[in-house]
């Protein structure tokens, strides 16, 4: 522990920032995982409940801020665990990253009252075609067969309600 404890204060005087941030990153992953243990789970004996998604995210959250952790730590020595590329890489296709991001946020909007199915349906025939147009009716094929199996995968095998919105009467 005490090797820890002196590889982090050689990485915070060689490169303050990164070693806080990555720092900040271990604090809230941990504190992500103590709460995820207080979400309460339903009166009924299910494996997968409410409280086993946060758990897994935070857990895989938290082994990764402390990779990043010790790559700091080690790179402050001098230690490079893998090799470091020249410049990092630039988003090239702008109006690809704005046509995700505003698919997401629509997608969020309309979940409720669209519903699962045809909401992802509409967000991912909707942005597969953006990328390949020419192949739209495989991109909604694809999309509907999508949006059916993991609704009911979620609601029949994992017994997790999804919006049904203006389909209600069909479910």
């Amino acid at each position: 522990m005490s090797e820890l404890v002196s590889r982090v204060m050689i990485g915070v005087r060689e490169n303050p920032a990164r070693v806080a941030l990555s720092l900040f990153l271990v604090l809230v992953s941990a504190f992500f995982l103590w709460q995820s243990t207080f979400v309460p789970d339903p009166p009924r004996n299910v494996g997968v409940g409410p409280r086993t998604f946060p758990f897994l995210i935070s857990g895989a959250m938290l082994l990764a801020s402390l990779y990043v952790l010790f790559r700091e730590c080690l790179s402050a020595r001098g230690i490079a665990l893998v090799e470091e590329e020249e410049a990092p890489p630039e988003v090239s296709d702008w109006q690809a990253v704005w046509a995700a991001l505003i698919a997401i946020v629509i997608l969020i909007g309309v979940i409720e009252y669209l519903g699962f199915i045809l909401s992802l349906t509409a967000f991912l025939g909707g942005l597969a075609t953006f990328f390949a147009p020419d192949r739209w009716r495989r991109n909604f094929i694809v999309g509907v067969c999508f949006s059916l199996f993991f609704y009911f995968l979620f609601t029949w095998a994992l017994m997790l309600p999804l919006p049904n919105g203006i389909l209600t009467p069909l479910f």
